[in-house]
């Protein structure tokens, strides 16, 4: 990409959170020359990444060099998503077994020849643990979708990536999860990272809760992919429910959450499908999200597509289809839907550029 870090985002209406060790507005810390080894220069960006930070096309690449340096720079800061999560669990994740289920499978810790130190060297910018949310793409969905300095609503907390980056970035946000521990780990990062900045982290089932949470400007959430990755065993948990019931309190939640959004915005959410463990049916997860949000009245209007990385699964493909013929999954789909005009949505995002 070859521009800052924050190169092509509006500049207009953000607000000064000192961050600690940087006694920097966020954005001048982000896009400073050097952060990636180089000092920045736009002179080989496109016009798309100078105005976009990364072209707003269908398939969003994680895997591309620039947008791990991005995500890498992010993490920086010193996001830890990971923390607050129940490392009992750790086998199951919305991406297949995780970096350090797959170590410890392989002996990783215990070789030590050329092979193991290149792989540990490829696996370090991830977490340890839980699949965790991307900032980089928070930071497009948030800049693309929600008006400057909007208040931002997500149901589904989990980590701390989606608060951390709202509030880098100058956007207020409420989130909520069930677990008090990933709450507690949530607020200690904002109080280390930028502990002025208006984030939000609510303790207690977001079916309930979602009624208090403030009007906002933007819906972006990421749900449990059902019982793909159980976070806790409390009844209220979506994870540790059936089926057929994890369904019906998700749409009631989403329905809720809709409510606290204003006319003529956007709702973004990411999921990805998932298999019955004991069929290995796929549960058509991404169009029953899209009728959720069809029945609480808002509009399908974007479909896009976020690869994901392939470092364990070209391992784990050889076994899962010559077994069954299940294809390795390297993605997930990014789902925006618009409550009202989506002109009059746009409209209010593109004041925030002037």
């Amino acid at each position: 990409m070859g521009g800052g870090f924050l190169a092509g985002r509006r500049r207009s209406s953000r607000a000064d959170y000192p961050l600690m060790k940087h006694n920097k507005n966020p954005e001048d810390f982000l896009s400073s020359p050097g952060l990636f080894g180089a000092p920045a220069s736009m002179g080989s960006m496109s016009a798309l990444h100078r105005k976009y930070t990364f072209p707003p096309f269908s398939v969003l690449n994680s895997r591309d060099g620039d947008w791990q340096r991005r995500k890498k720079a992010w993490i920086r800061l010193g996001i830890r998503s990971e923390v607050g999560r129940d490392a009992k669990r750790e086998r199951d994740s919305a991406h297949g077994p995780t970096v350090a289920v797959w170590h410890r499978e392989h002996k990783v810790s215990s070789r030590g020849d050329e092979y193991t130190t290149k792989l540990k060297k490829r696996t370090a910018g991830y977490v340890q643990g839980y699949s965790i949310f991307d900032p980089v793409l928070c930071e497009l969905m948030y800049n693309w979708f929600c008006p400057a300095g909007g208040q931002i609503i997500d149901p589904f907390a989990g980590g701390s990536v989606r608060g951390i980056v709202a509030g880098m970035l100058g956007y207020r946000y409420w989130g909520c999860d069930l677990r008090r521990e990933q709450v507690v780990a949530n607020r200690e990062q904002r109080s280390a990272i930028c502990p002025e900045a208006p984030i939000v982290w609510m303790c207690g089932d977001s079916y309930r809760r979602i009624r208090k949470a403030p009007i906002a400007d933007f819906f972006f959430t990421c749900p449990p992919y059902g019982d793909l990755e159980v976070y806790s065993d409390d009844p209220a948990e979506l994870s540790a429910m059936s089926h057929p019931d994890f369904i019906e309190q998700y749409r009631a939640t989403i329905r809720r959450s809709v409510r606290r959004l204003r006319p003529n915005r956007f709702a973004g959410i990411v999921v990805g499908d998932f298999r019955n463990k004991k069929t290995g049916e796929l549960r058509g997860f991404v169009g029953e999200t899209v009728d959720a949000f069809r029945d609480a009245g808002l509009s399908f209007y974007n479909d896009m597509v976020l690869t994901t990385s392939i470092i364990t699964l070209v391992i784990r493909i050889n076994k899962q289809f010559d077994v069954g013929r299940k294809i390795g999954k390297s993605h997930q789909n990014v789902l925006l839907f618009v409550k009202g005009d989506p002109r009059e949505a746009t409209k209010a995002i593109l004041e925030g550029l002037k």
